[in-house]
């Protein structure tokens, strides 16, 4: 029985592959290949790295939701420590390491008929079996369209690289989680960052007096105004 040199769990002697450094286990090896990391050839002190990056955001991510729904692709989130996983991206990221998706859904049109039972049984306690008939006729036929599987791919700007899924049906959920995630950065953007716009102030006024078009004085009285002084 050894060790994986990378993890350090317990590996059996058919679990496990020689790396730089000893051996790594058949999970550590499933990570680096998804990183695009060849674990024979890559420095372990590396590949460590590489596996408590992954570790410690796989720890902070457990309590997480699961997204996914019946016939579509693994997806879960951790909405309090702002991370989530799907399907080919490796490991746990943060919402702001999201930095697009792509969707296209499936729609159909549904074509229902509206009025023709309610009608007729009115019409015939009302009219007798006439008016049964005239309820009949009036009946509509209504027509809408559901959406349904959305298929996405998604693209993540980890520290060390960027990665891009496949194309994946994932269910509603991923699709409404991101489109808060964006809608949450679009509303951020909007609020002005009061101590930017003071500091880009200063810096106006600073420049003005290098120039001499303004007065020490009157910088002073500018900055004390600015400053709340």
């Amino acid at each position: 029985m050894a060790n994986c040199s990378i993890c350090g769990e317990k590996m059996g002697i058919f679990d496990r592959e020689s790396c730089s450094d000893g051996f790594v286990c058949k999970r550590c090896r499933s990570l680096f290949s998804d990183l695009g990391m060849d674990y024979k050839t890559v420095p372990a002190d590396k590949l460590k790295e590489g596996w408590k990056f992954f570790n410690d955001r796989r720890e902070r991510a457990k309590g997480f939701e699961n997204l996914q729904e019946p016939g579509t692709m693994v997806a879960y989130v951790n909405r309090a420590q702002r991370l989530m996983t799907v399907a080919g991206i490796p490991g746990w990221f943060t919402f702001d390491e999201l930095v697009d998706y792509t969707v296209k859904v499936d729609t159909k049109v549904v074509t229902e008929t509206k009025g023709s039972v309610t009608r007729s049984i009115a019409g015939g306690i009302v009219a007798g079996p006439v008016g049964a008939v005239v309820g009949g006729n009036t009946a509509k036929k209504v027509s809408h369209t559901e959406e349904s599987n959305p298929k996405m791919s998604f693209v993540v700007e980890y520290p060390f690289g960027r990665f891009e899924s496949p194309v994946f049906t994932y269910s509603r959920k991923v699709l409404k989680l991101c489109e808060e995630i964006f809608s949450e950065r679009t509303t951020i953007k909007k609020v002005p960052d009061a101590s930017s716009s003071v500091a880009d102030e200063l810096m106006k006024f600073k420049n003005l007096l290098d120039i001499g078009a303004i007065t020490e004085d009157e910088y002073n009285a500018k900055k004390k105004q600015l400053l709340n002084l």
